[in-house]
């Protein structure tokens, strides 16, 4: 059996003021009338801090 290499993703949510930015921003983007389906995504984007690393 070979031993295969991976992707480690990790999620980590960011610094108290851009979570609130992301927040904001969603709830700026819904009173305008976005769909959610949009907006979702990016505020995720601005709240969460993402990184990959190749095992």
């Amino acid at each position: 059996m070979f031993s295969q290499r991976g992707l480690r993703i990790d999620v980590r949510v960011r610094e108290l003021p851009l979570v609130l930015l992301g927040a904001g921003g969603a709830a700026l983007a819904s009173s305008a009338g976005v769909p959610a389906e949009l907006v979702a995504p990016v505020a995720l984007l601005v709240a969460l801090q993402l990184s990959f690393k190749r095992l």
